[in-house]
């Protein structure tokens, strides 16, 4: 499993920031070179601080990576760990040590497990069995365990329809317009669903009462929702 996550896994987090971080980094020790006195090489440490935060969450937390037969989250977690390095291993990679920026590896892990690992299995008991593995491996004192409905779904992977396809009919050539009208009364409730999904993944669980939300902002606005014949556990799925 460790060869699959290295080679699948680890070219797409260079491809993602190696050049972006050289750059920042490149720029940070020009700046703080310098910097004439103590005030401006601190403003100019906060500047890039918060830069290299930014590159974190914007190309590293944006990262999905799904399973399409996760089982019990053999794969996820092997991925969970490799980009949970990489993220500790990018916030080091400053001259200079802001102890305000959490370099904790489990802070990470939590926020890799919340945001970007996705699975899907025919069978409920995998569904339940990735959620322990990843719970258990993600557990923090103090700190509940993260909501992960909205991410490891219950399904088959070997069929289903593009998300781009959703809000189409079948055989809209049949009928000239149909697919005009079909796709107009839907295409806002797909939106609506998917950016939903995105704000719930986009809150971390930091309080039983995050987690106790999130869960009920899934149930609330999926079935608010109201779409058509079972479609938002299509989306649900899809938006994987």
């Amino acid at each position: 499993m460790q060869h699959i996550v290295i080679n699948t896994l680890l070219p797409k987090l260079q491809e993602r920031i190696t050049t972006k971080l050289a750059a920042l980094v490149e720029e940070a020790q020009r700046e703080r070179a310098m910097a004439v006195n103590d005030a401006q090489r601190a403003a100019v440490e906060s500047y890039f601080d918060r830069k290299l935060l930014e590159l974190v969450e914007h190309e590293l937390l944006s990262l999905k990576i799904l399973d399409p037969a996760m089982g019990s989250a053999h794969f996820p977690g092997g991925c969970r760990q490799m980009l949970t390095n990489f993220i500790v291993e990018t916030l080091n990679a400053l001259d200079w040590v802001n102890e305000a920026i959490s370099t904790d590896p489990l802070v990470w892990k939590r926020r890799v497990v919340e945001r970007c690992l996705y699975g899907v299995d025919v069978n409920p008991l995998a569904q339940e069995l990735a959620k322990l593995s990843l719970w258990l491996t993600s557990a923090a004192e103090g700190k509940p365990l993260t909501f992960l409905d909205h991410h490891l779904k219950v399904g088959n992977s070997l069929y289903g329809a593009p998300l781009a396809k959703l809000a189409s009919l079948p055989n809209a050539r049949t009928a000239q317009g149909s697919d005009d009208m079909f796709r107009l009364a839907n295409q806002p409730v797909l939106d609506e669903v998917l950016a939903q999904l995105a704000s719930i993944t986009a809150s971390d669980s930091e309080h039983i009462e995050d987690v106790k939300e999130q869960g009920q902002s899934l149930s609330r606005r999926l079935g608010a929702s109201s779409p058509p014949s079972g479609c938002g556990g299509c989306v649900a799925g899809n938006a994987l």
